[in-house]
């Protein structure tokens, strides 16, 4: 306690203790923590917020899926239900810090979304104004946990397009060095690794096909073990048996069955050598 006096000289006691008297209690007073320019620039020391406007949230620059399908469904969600679990996200400062280079593709973001960039995406779509996020700097230590935590995050989806995870596991065999720790650090097999990076080794013409859907992922991945100047010609073999599947299956679906004997099979695909019905 102490005693000072206002203007108009009357006393009053306040609490507290001056330069010269000790704390009460005997003990030592707890300084108190000035934070440097740069460690508020960085935002050290301060709680991160619960909420954020979209503004400030980047999306990841190394996440595998280049493109964000089926959005909609997602907007609709959140419009209807709001958001049910935050984002994760890592410091403007922290993922700078682990990717020197990368200022231009964050924009004027103070975070990168981690996990939920599909979220923030549909956001924008619903009209939402800012987003719950969950701050985890640990995230943005090493190229290696930014495209293990993306990745990771994909694979469940069924809306992960093939290639995109392909190129993501080849990201990972580069800073891992090999396609059997990567298994390991993902729970795969090794056969599970090199099936989906087969599909890089397909010529750019095919590559497309596996995009677009025209040659399935399942043979594309077969074919992508073959040189690439037999890859062409083994593909259009798949394709073309699966055309003939279709009109098979569309004819006898119709009532016209073939005669015994006229389906025959070619190179190992069926032909439907007539179609024409029974005159009986």
């Amino acid at each position: 306690m102490r005693s000072t006096s206002n203007r108009d000289g009357q006393q009053r006691v306040t609490r507290g203790f001056n330069i010269e008297e000790a704390p009460e209690d005997g003990g030592q007073e707890t300084p108190r923590r000035i934070r440097t320019r740069a460690q508020i620039m960085k935002g050290e020391g301060k709680r991160p917020p619960a909420k954020v406007e979209l503004a400030l949230l980047a999306h990841n620059p190394f996440n595998p899926r280049e493109e964000l399908t089926n959005l909609e469904e997602t907007a609709d969600s959140l419009r209807a239900k709001g958001q049910i679990q935050p984002v994760t996200v890592a410091r403007r400062a922290a993922f700078l810090t682990a990717h020197p280079g990368q200022d231009d593709a964050l924009g004027e973001a103070e975070y990168v979304v981690i996990d939920g960039n599909r979220r923030l995406a549909a956001a924008h779509l619903a009209g939402l104004e800012e987003l719950r996020i969950d701050v985890n700097d640990d995230l943005a230590a090493s190229a290696a946990d930014i495209l293990e935590s993306a990745l990771i995050a994909n694979i469940h989806r069924e809306d992960a397009a093939p290639l995109d995870q392909a190129k993501a596991i080849q990201e990972l065999v580069k800073v891992h060095g090999s396609q059997g720790q990567v298994a390991k650090r993902l729970g795969k097999t090794p056969a599970w690794v090199s099936q989906r990076l087969a599909l890089l080794e397909l010529t750019p013409d095919l590559q497309e096909k596996v995009e677009t859907g025209e040659l399935k992922v399942e043979p594309a991945r077969r074919i992508g073990r073959l040189p690439q100047e037999q890859q062409a010609a083994e593909a259009q073999k798949t394709i073309n048996a699966v055309t003939d599947f279709g009109v098979v299956g569309s004819v006898r679906s119709i009532g016209i069955e073939a005669r015994p004997g006229e389906e025959s099979v070619k190179d190992g695909v069926p032909v439907l050598q007539c179609l024409e019905p029974s005159a009986e």
